[in-house]
């Protein structure tokens, strides 16, 4: 299993959710949907494109996938460099 890289929130239905690293080609990443009763693994779809975009002048960012599904990343305390990338 990847490294836990960040915890985001799905706008679309508030559902929490941890996201993970890409995979080794970068075409995808992993994320842990985190429901009521149940947690599940699944990987996003290959032709998924993810950007990052610094939002304000506080820790979340936008994460926007090709298929125009927002997402808003919190990112962990200890982190120690916050930058508008979801690769190190």
């Amino acid at each position: 299993m990847a490294d836990k890289a960040f915890s985001f929130t799905n706008n679309s239905d508030s559902r929490s959710a941890s996201l993970y690293k890409l995979d080794a080609d970068k075409k995808a990443l992993f994320v842990t949907d985190i429901a009521p009763g149940k947690s599940s693994q699944q990987k996003a779809p290959e032709k998924t494109q993810w950007e990052a975009r610094p939002k304000g002048s506080d820790s979340k960012l936008k994460l926007y996938s090709k298929d125009k599904t927002n997402y808003t990343i919190l990112w962990p305390r200890d982190l120690p460099e916050r930058s508008g990338k979801t690769t190190p």
